[in-house]
């Protein structure tokens, strides 16, 4: 196992001439629109059809208001998280 030394780190490049002769690992952030906004319809979809089905299975609709509220809060959370994350 090979130790990294600070010399080997690039916090910053400003040109690709920068690398030249060193190694380096490049991570790029990548969010498609298109499969965030059909995951998040997913999950919407999911929630109320999981609410639908408790209520069915339990006979009280306070129990699968409760459930679908959760998974729509859960969607919240997520699109929160990604509007964070691009921001």
């Amino acid at each position: 196992m090979k130790v990294i030394s600070d010399q080997d780190l690039i916090v910053y490049l400003s040109s690709p001439e920068d690398l030249s002769g060193k190694r380096a690992v490049v991570m790029r952030q990548v969010l498609s629109k298109t499969k965030v906004a059909f995951m998040l319809l997913g999950l919407l979809a999911l929630g109320s059809i999981l609410g639908i089905v408790v209520g069915v299975c339990t006979g009280r609709a306070d129990i699968a208001l409760a459930v679908a509220a959760t998974g729509f809060a859960c969607v919240t959370i997520l699109q929160s998280m990604v509007a964070w994350l691009v921001t």
